[in-house]
């Protein structure tokens, strides 16, 4: 049912012409609608017998006079000895459309059922069943009024004159004379030339995009690629200028990350994100970081003999203090330095000595 009927004034009169109450003839409505959507779905009940019509809308009266308070609520449409529901096409459930198109067949006042809700295929299907139109009953034309004729042609032949004042008639004689002239057409406007479309402009090369390409071998396929690759972009350059360098330098703190962390003189894969998060540690002039040693012989024994001299207890510091001296300020990675160490704490404790020089070779 649509939405407002119980308020609308069709049902009001509907209802004041049956002498029944509002809500008795919005029930008796929906029963009308529900039954001619099952059994008529075009809209048309004139081949159905008016009292079965009234007796599925659940109406106990006189059929005659359930149709004559129809008819004049405009509720339903007569013509050409056909009744009609009125504006079935518009108010109907989507479904009747669909079912009237699927069997290729219209509503009853000639208009074509709306499609929008069948499938692209479907549609492309019954568009040759609805190519041939149809033209509307006389009911259709009426529904909402006559409509206004077309103007008739103006006749070739002059019209009579009019008895009147000499001047008059002299107007008339001299325009009968002269043939119907047409109007003049202007001439068709020229089209305008439509300017041809520019090309689109190449965007300017990125150097830091071309830069990370070229130096980490990074070649963009899909779309999470360029995502990454433009973030890498934006953090390297934001490095850089930070720094002051060029986009060679991104290279050159690379390889010595490399160099840091290879084994058996083979350089390590050192990967974009990798070489972000280690940036500042690969700074040096050049970009290069000096070679990595240890302490001489000289200053190793003289260590030594110092710390021999010192109580248990500033040992114990001191060596830890010395470890990490050795492993972050000298990047001490030698085994000799180790054992070293290790021998050293063994006139200390030798279990210790053995966890101390294990966690040195480990770092």
């Amino acid at each position: 049912m649509k939405k407002n009927t119980l308020r609308h004034w069709k049902v009001a009169t509907l209802a004041s012409l049956l002498s029944v109450r509002r809500a008795e003839a919005v029930g008796l409505l929906h029963a009308l609608w529900e039954f001619v959507g099952d059994q008529a779905p075009n809209g048309e009940i004139t081949a159905i017998p008016f009292s079965h019509v009234a007796r599925e809308s659940l109406w106990e009266g006189d059929a005659d006079a359930l149709k004559d308070a129809l008819l004049t609520a405009r509720l339903l449409d007569n013509g050409d000895d056909r009744l009609f529901i009125h504006d079935w096409f518009d108010h109907c459930e989507d479904m009747i459309h669909i079912r009237l198109a699927r069997k290729g067949e219209r509503f009853a006042t000639g208009q074509v059922p709306n499609m929008a809700r069948l499938s692209k295929d479907e549609r492309a299907r019954l568009e040759s069943v609805y190519a041939t139109p149809k033209k509307r009953t006389a009911n259709a034309r009426r529904t909402h009024g006559i409509r206004t004729a077309l103007p008739l042609p103006c006749p070739a032949t002059p019209c009579p004159a009019t008895p009147g004042p000499a001047g008059i008639e002299t107007a008339f004689a001299a325009n009968a004379a002269d043939p119907v002239s047409e109007t003049p057409k202007k001439p068709a406007r020229k089209p305008k030339p439509t300017a041809e479309p520019k090309p689109p402009e190449p965007r300017p090369r990125n150097i830091w995009w071309d830069a990370i390409c070229d130096i980490f071998g990074m070649k963009p396929v899909t779309r999470q690629d360029e995502t990454r690759l433009g973030r890498l972009a934006r953090d390297f350059k934001l490095k850089c200028d930070a720094a002051g360098v060029d986009p060679e330098e991104i290279e050159a703190r690379r390889d010595v990350l490399a160099a840091r962390w290879g084994k058996n003189d083979q350089p390590a894969v050192v990967t974009p994100e990798a070489l972000l998060k280690h940036w500042d540690s690969a700074e040096d002039q050049g970009g290069r970081m000096p070679e990595s040693r240890g302490p001489t012989e000289e200053e190793t024994q003289e260590m030594y003999d110092a710390f021999d001299a010192k109580p248990t207890a500033v040992k114990r510091a001191e060596i830890e203090a010395f470890e990490k001296h050795l492993v972050e300020t000298h990047q001490v990675r030698e085994p000799e330095t180790v054992a070293r160490l290790a021998k050293v704490w063994d006139d200390i404790h030798r279990e210790e000595a053995e966890a101390l020089a294990g966690k040195a070779a480990a770092v």
